[in-house]
């Protein structure tokens, strides 16, 4: 899943990495789901990165169709 690729990346066991997750999870709100979404996968790697690797910022690209509102 998306939280063990971003595990591998920055051990530098990995240099990059692409997680196929459905649904994408891109509609999902903190405290809701949405537009079929349960979980903001996405939301849920980057909070990781900010609070247990203590990076300052973390880029979300998100290339769908539509916008997302997680």
């Amino acid at each position: 899943g998306i939280l063990r690729a971003v595990k591998l990346i920055m051990s530098g066991e990995f240099q990059n990495g692409f997680a196929l997750v459905r649904p994408p999870g891109h509609h999902a709100g903190k405290y809701n789901a949405g537009g079929f979404c349960i979980f903001n996968n996405i939301a849920i790697a980057a909070k990781y990165l900010l609070e247990t690797v203590r990076l300052e910022r973390v880029l979300i690209l998100d290339i769908d169709a539509h916008h997302g509102n997680g």
